[in-house]
């Protein structure tokens, strides 16, 4: 009993030290001032996770802290202006309508480049705050944040965002032709290559997306029709939800462009093809593993290397709002 109750103090004891320390990520700088394993007992991972914990310790304000909490860069000195809003049709989260029927108006200023230029130069500053000034403000590509760089909404900022899924693979790093210009991402845990998060970093440190209060808002514009009747809320492919009706093109719809698994890795046996297709090594019927959320987990069963996991423009696969992709192992990095 006495062991049981020292180890469920200690749980809680990392708990409330882990909350702490998170609460606490993006603020400033931390410092690795606890020598990893200092005193301590091999056997106890809890008393490991403790020194982590102790390891991740804040240190409050330095002077570069400082001095980049004064660098300041308002997307408007970029060449960001506001648009217009103008009533759309109804808008779809659900089997009902609800949302606030506006969308920026056709034709509206597109902010992607203004907010790109202003992250680029507050980076090359060696850090700051790029500030949106309260307003509407259309975005028809994604926020991409660099090092050292808080991109912060005012009071009263919403940024809506292009609800047209093409416009997420315009600007990637990797260029795959007709699939577009795509990110390294993850879906559902396995790593592929897609459109875009809306908000996105890929390898840097010391990164924040901030809003002074409620009324700082990011809109995806996921239930805003960028073709007929499709959104990305159609994608989700349920029937009732945004207009979906079955058998149109949809994450969980059979895609013609993925071809059957034995194709792409012809070096697997034919019962472990059937087992990644159809869960059964004696094999199955239909081709529901072609749905492109069957498909990227099977190909990374059929260790399909991720150069070939590519998907966005001729895919239904949609992404996340915001990932910061690969982001968590330097955003404790310890500082000088």
């Amino acid at each position: 009993m006495a062991s049981d109750r020292r180890v469920a103090l200690t749980r809680r004891g990392l708990i409330a030290g882990a909350a702490a320390s998170g609460a606490l990520l993006g603020r400033g700088a931390w410092t690795a001032s606890y020598a990893a394993g200092s005193g301590s007992s091999a056997g106890d991972p809890w008393q490991q996770a403790e020194f982590i914990v102790q390891r991740l310790a804040w240190v409050g304000d330095t002077p570069e802290r400082r001095r980049r909490e004064l660098r300041q860069f308002y997307v408007t000195s970029f060449g960001a202006a506001q648009c217009q809003l103008v009533a759309v049709s109804p808008i779809y989260t659900s089997s009902t309508t609800s949302g606030s029927g506006l969308a920026p108006a056709p034709g509206s200023p597109d902010n992607y480049a203004a907010f790109t230029a202003a992250i680029a130069a507050c980076n090359r500053a060696g850090g700051g705050r790029v500030i949106v000034p309260a307003g509407d403000w259309y975005c028809a590509g994604p926020i991409t944040l660099l090092s050292h760089v808080n991109f912060h909404l005012r009071s009263g900022a919403q940024i809506w965002f292009s609800p047209n899924p093409a416009d997420y693979a315009k600007y990637g790093p990797y260029d795959f032709g007709p699939n577009g210009k795509l990110v390294r991402t993850r879906w559902q845990g396995n790593d592929c290559y897609n459109f875009s998060p809306m908000v996105y970093a890929y390898g840097q440190h010391n990164i924040a997306l901030t809003g002074e209060d409620q009324t700082s808002i990011l809109n995806g514009q996921a239930g805003t029709p960028y073709d007929g009747p499709n959104a990305w809320w159609t994608w989700k492919g349920t029937v009732g939800t945004a207009g979906y009706v079955s058998g149109e093109p949809s994450e969980g719809t059979p895609n013609s462009l993925n071809v059957p698994i034995g194709q792409r890795n012809p070096t697997l046996s034919a019962a472990e093809v059937n087992l990644i297709e159809y869960g059964n090594p004696a094999g199955g019927t239909g081709n529901a593993y072609a749905a492109d959320s069957s498909y990227l987990p099977a190909l990374s069963e059929a260790q399909i290397p991720l150069s070939q996991r590519v998907f966005g423009i001729g895919h239904q696969l949609p992404p996340a709002m915001i990932e910061l992709f690969a982001a968590l192992a330097f955003c404790c990095k310890a500082t000088r």
